[in-house]
């Protein structure tokens, strides 16, 4: 067998990784002992948070609707998530990943936006809005990792609360 070509075959310690983690922060304590054991532990990993203010949780709403069509039937002022304004706790955060960067907004400010845009696709399989939201999302964070300067052998985007359970 040929020796794979120079910076293909590294080492998992030496491998650089950024683990990125975007939108509605949610589950983000019950996911992290994945992360620390399959990627922060393995990798020289830099963590990045480009997530929103507010805490989100699906509210069921909207989905129970019974669509004739198979698309998705959003109710009225459905935001696709709870509404307690329970805020992001930054400090938690930054003591359980200890992240390179940690930007947090206010989903609110883009709310009419996507609302408006939201509106060009009536017919969907899940939130148009909420799409839109993570398209960008995942932009906005791939530009927060960019803007450090630092080079890395992997860039892997999630949500918080994702867990694989055969990685």
């Amino acid at each position: 067998m040929a020796n794979a070509p120079s910076g293909f075959a590294k080492r998992e310690d030496s491998m650089k990784v950024a683990l990125i983690f975007r939108g509605l922060l949610r589950c983000f304590e019950h996911s992290y002992p994945f992360w620390k054991a399959e990627i922060m532990d393995k990798y020289d990993t830099d963590v990045y948070f480009d997530i929103h203010s507010e805490v989100g949780f699906y509210s069921g709403k909207g989905y129970l609707q019974s669509p004739s069509d198979e698309f998705v039937k959003i109710a009225d002022n459905d935001r696709g998530f709870h509404d307690s304004g329970e805020l992001v706790d930054a400090n938690k955060i930054m003591s359980l990943y200890n992240p390179k960067v940690l930007r947090i907004d206010d989903a609110n400010m883009y709310a009419d936006k996507y609302n408006t845009l939201a509106a060009f696709y009536p017919r969907a399989y899940t939130r148009p809005k909420h799409t839109l939201m993570q398209s960008r999302k995942a932009r906005d964070s791939y530009h927060l990792m960019e803007d450090t300067g630092t080079s890395y052998d992997m860039v892997t985007h999630t949500r918080p609360d994702i867990v694989l359970e055969n990685p």
